[in-house]
């Protein structure tokens, strides 16, 4: 039943609406995804709605001010909208355990009402995830996928103006799972990829943006069987971690040719909105650079490391840039890493004061990248700007706008 589902659902998938398309302006193809425990001023939400194309509203956001996740993203959604009506404003909503629930109505719902939908391994157990804490849900049963699909589906239709979700973890890791035959594991990633493409199917003009290619070298097909089952595709390592020498920071070329090529594949479908995450310098691990390198620990050497970083990163998703294609910068997901600065207190946060050259026009590429003959630096060509991204010598990199 499973594979006769996938069937149906790629089929159907076939026919959905066409992927966002952006305007070769920086700020246009910009997106961000975030954590802010309080809910947002006017003056961040101002900002953001006016510096990202697309919004994502992480986990626990408005927690401190005491609001479910949902009800927050929903007065959020609202707020950024009032002041730029265009911007796509996406919840975010976790496939992989449970804890990405914790703070959600849905949360307590899942705790106090359907203890069953926790997945049991073959001895009865439940079966933890990356922590012993975090425990996955068995998305083989129709009924958890119906109720996780209701959630956001709810949220929409209680007049929250969503714009679709970002789907965390839509990958293969059921195969790690412990303690369940293969056969039993292939069909909980199967069954992940049905809940995502079943969305889609159920709300036509969303976007579901999967958290889907991956380099990690224990998943050889890198994910990739996930970018079937959604409208939108996250890479979230873009250059970066997995994709970078834990000591020197040097660039595994090779690895990140071959994620280019993956990201070109997806981004080649006219039904797909892809993300590129990249990050600021030789980032290794969440919030820590390679160990020939000192991390920047406070919020104003952080921010000036963003912005030194920034013409790397803009030149490195150039390269592959599409009408199809945006790209994320911050240093994490906290609100305070590099979203949205904070004038009036720059040590507060650890975004630049001074925002980037995100006004500029790229305008449309000239044709594809070209490689030096040594296959280390792109160069490439748009109406408005040429960017070289040297991969071995990352500072080299540069975008000039002419």
């Amino acid at each position: 039943p499973e594979v006769e589902m996938a069937v149906f659902l790629l089929f159907a998938l076939l026919v959905t609406a066409h992927a966002l398309s952006h305007n070769w302006v920086v700020e246009d193809m910009m997106f961000v995804d975030f954590n802010s425990p309080n809910l947002l001023s006017d003056a961040q939400a101002k900002f953001a709605a006016n510096n990202y194309a697309i919004i994502s509203l992480e986990k626990c956001t408005g927690h401190s001010d005491g609001y479910f996740t949902e009800d927050a993203i929903a007065k959020t959604a609202k707020q950024l909208k009032s002041f730029n009506s265009s911007v796509k404003v996406l919840m975010y909503w976790g496939v992989e355990s449970q804890s990405t629930v914790s703070c959600y109505r849905a949360g307590k719902d899942l705790t106090d009402n359907h203890s069953d939908y926790f997945l049991r391994d073959d001895h009865g157990n439940r079966v933890p995830t990356r922590s012993p804490e975090d425990f996955a849900l068995d998305f083989t049963r129709q009924e958890v996928r119906d109720w996780w699909i209701n959630v956001p589906l709810a949220l929409k239709a209680s007049g929250a103006p969503i714009d679709g979700i970002l789907a965390d973890g839509t990958g293969a890791r059921p195969l790690e799972f412990k303690n369940l035959s293969l056969a039993r594991r292939q069909a909980l990633v199967q069954g992940s990829y049905n809940l995502t493409a079943e969305l889609v199917h159920r709300w036509p003009d969303g976007l579901v943006l999967g958290n889907g290619i991956a380099m990690y070298p224990q998943f050889p097909d890198h994910f990739m069987p996930s970018t079937h089952y959604v409208n939108g595709v996250m890479t979230e390592h873009f250059a970066a971690f997995e994709s970078r020498d834990r000591k020197t920071g040097q660039l595994n070329t090779t690895r990140v040719k071959l994620e280019m090529d993956l990201i070109a594949q997806v981004a080649a479908d006219s039904t797909k909105t892809v993300v590129v995450d990249t990050w600021p310098g030789p980032m290794v691990s969440p919030l820590g650079w390679a160990t020939d390198f000192t991390t920047p620990t406070t919020n104003e050497a952080i921010a000036q490391a963003m912005l030194k970083y920034f013409p790397v990163s803009l030149a490195a998703y150039l390269t592959l840039a599409e009408a199809n294609i945006y790209f994320q910068y911050i240093w994490w997901y906290p609100i305070r890493f590099g979203a949205i600065p904070c004038p009036d207190n720059p040590s507060a946060c650890a975004a630049p004061t001074d925002w980037y050259n995100t006004t500029r026009r790229v305008g449309a590429p000239l044709g594809k990248a070209t490689l030096s003959d040594d296959g280390t630096v792109y160069t490439r060509q748009f109406e408005h700007a040429t960017s070289v991204w040297n991969m071995m010598d990352e500072l080299k990199s540069s975008v000039e706008f002419h």
